[in-house]
């Protein structure tokens, strides 16, 4: 009779631990599907992000009031994102990394060779997976061409 209750505890606590495992898989599951629906939805914000930056660069030279307007709008929204997960993806002056970075360009520069010298699309990473590369340019050394488009 002992054996046999010993064999039912050691069932019971067996079913009990596989359960809690359970639990823990379902929750790891649904919170990567809330950050899969999250990134989708960043992913396609950047259009947006992209276009109140330039809306901020073409009212350089209107009135003060106008320009904070949108500044308030555009800082809202990029808290809103990076309280979410976005990180913006820095490129000028750093060194071309081709998982952080997209080349478009080489341009001959006085800068060291691989060293992003201008950023044409900001880049960003959503809970560090980039999500959208930064499209620039990169120095070269060798003159024997102006620029090579990749």
């Amino acid at each position: 009779l002992k054996e046999l209750a010993d064999s039912y505890l050691d069932q019971l606590k067996r079913t009990q631990a596989d359960f809690e495992n359970f639990q823990k898989r379902v929750e790891k599951e649904k919170a990567m599907l809330v950050d899969l629906a999250n990134e989708k939805l960043i992913c396609d914000l950047l259009e947006t992000l992209d276009n109140f930056e330039r809306a901020l660069g073409s009212l350089e030279e209107r009135s003060s009031k106008d320009r904070e307007g949108v500044q308030m709008l555009y800082d809202g929204l990029i808290k809103v994102l990076a309280d979410n997960g976005l990180e913006r993806i820095t490129a000028k002056g750093r060194r071309f990394d081709p998982h952080v970075h997209e080349a478009v360009l080489q341009v001959e520069s006085k800068l060291e060779e691989g060293t992003v010298v201008e950023e044409f699309q900001t880049g960003y990473a959503f809970k560090g997976k980039v999500v959208r590369p930064a499209r620039v340019s990169v120095a070269k050394t060798n003159e024997d061409s102006k620029e090579v488009i990749k």
